[in-house]
């Protein structure tokens, strides 16, 4: 497998730009960003989010793992891997109604992007409708920029579209935006063995089928099953835990199952 580079953002220096830091000279020359500084980052820069991205940051930094992914979805060498991601996309509005949420994780291979919205539970999230109560005009404005950004992968039907879940639609826009090739949507529930997908993947072949994509746009999810994370670890303790345990409950392939829309 190619070396793959990692990042904060879109580019290395882009986290020192939100957390109003300074790279230190020593990592100038890197044109990624080092193990730790994204564990700095997610574990002291967004101490609040830390749990929720211990999964995401040991599947996507683990060798097997992203193999897997590759081997599953059938595509090439991913070689970027960003970490809390937002593409140049016309979201100067977006902030002010709480629409706006960066990729969990976006992948960039030769003719392909992949957008990860990674889970720890099924959460629900709220729909467009929703969305537009009390604020109808604005929340529309931002669903056209989305609707322009993805509509070389789609034909929504928009009679519809007020049913989607919100992040379910920024997900592809993030899949699509700036990509001229092949976009993969890709839903990643780090679970209990047990967990039960059906439910979630009812709705989502609802959702898919408001959206109906053309043959570069394609949706699926993934199941991993991990170990317990315990909330109360001090920062340090969780930094030293993240580093040295294995917080997947196994790195057997088969137990990475990935599920397509139909």
């Amino acid at each position: 497998m190619a070396e793959i580079k990692y990042f904060v953002g879109k580019e290395a220096n882009s986290m020192y730009e939100r957390i109003g830091g300074k790279r230190e000279k020593a990592l100038e020359l890197f044109d990624y960003n080092t193990e730790d500084e994204i564990l700095n980052y997610f574990c002291k820069a967004k101490n609040s989010e830390k749990i929720n991205y211990v999964p995401l940051l040991k599947f996507w930094r683990e060798k097997n793992c992203v193999e897997s992914v590759q081997k599953k979805l059938k595509v090439g060498n991913i070689y970027e891997i960003h970490f809390d991601f937002t593409d140049n996309l016309k979201k100067s509005v977006t902030n002010i109604c709480s629409l706006c949420a960066n990729t969990d994780v976006l992948c960039v291979g030769k003719g392909f992007r992949i957008s990860v919205e990674g889970r720890l539970k099924e959460s629900v999230c709220p729909i467009i409708k929703e969305m537009k109560i009390g604020r109808m005009e604005i929340v529309q404005k931002i669903v056209e920029s989305w609707l322009e950004a993805i509509q070389g992968f789609c034909k929504p039907n928009l009679a519809r579209l007020d049913d989607l879940p919100f992040k379910f639609l920024l997900r592809i826009v993030d899949a699509c935006v700036n990509n001229p090739e092949n976009a993969i949507v890709l839903h990643q529930f780090f679970c209990a063995d047990d967990f039960d997908m059906r439910g979630w993947l009812e709705r989502a072949r609802i959702w898919k089928s408001i959206i109906n994509p053309n043959e570069r746009l394609s949706f699926c999810a993934q199941t991993v099953p991990i170990a317990g994370v315990d909330s109360d670890f001090s920062t340090d303790d969780f930094i030293k835990k993240l580093k040295l345990t294995a917080l997947l409950a196994s790195a057997k392939e088969e137990l990475y199952e990935i599920y397509f829309i139909p």
